[in-house]
């Protein structure tokens, strides 16, 4: 899974306990990923060529590389149905949607950005 999903479903999964009606999908959440493989682990080598044979008629190596694909596919709309759940109640609670236009400078930034500032002041020819 890319990097970048799992960073946005880690963060769907904080700001889940904000809002109440999502509270059991986020308890729901590590069962859907520890899902997959749970029933990989299920199914021996032998029998998912049986499955693929019976089901896919496809080779082997074609159906393990179908079937992560198969569930990233399934993660990614999951992502997409929390993003929609979380921005619906975004929009229900009367907040905005997008960043407000001043956001306030992080104190530790601002003194890094003086530093930088300074230095460049004292580095500078006369």
């Amino acid at each position: 899974m890319p990097l970048a999903l799992e960073l946005l479903l880690l963060r769907l999964f904080l700001l889940l306990p904000l809002f109440p009606t999502l509270l059991l999908l986020r308890l729901l959440l590590p069962l859907l990923f520890l899902l997959p493989l749970f029933l990989l682990s299920l199914v021996p080598s032998l029998q998912l060529q049986l499955l693929s044979l019976l089901l896919f008629q496809l080779p082997l190596p074609l159906l393990l590389v179908l079937l992560p694909l198969f569930v990233a596919l399934l993660f990614l709309l999951l992502a997409l149905f929390l993003l929609l759940s979380l921005a619906l109640q975004l929009r229900r609670l009367g907040l905005p949607l997008t960043l407000p236009q001043s956001v306030p400078v992080h104190r530790g930034f601002a003194l890094i950005e003086n530093l930088r500032r300074s230095w460049k002041f004292a580095l500078r020819p006369l």
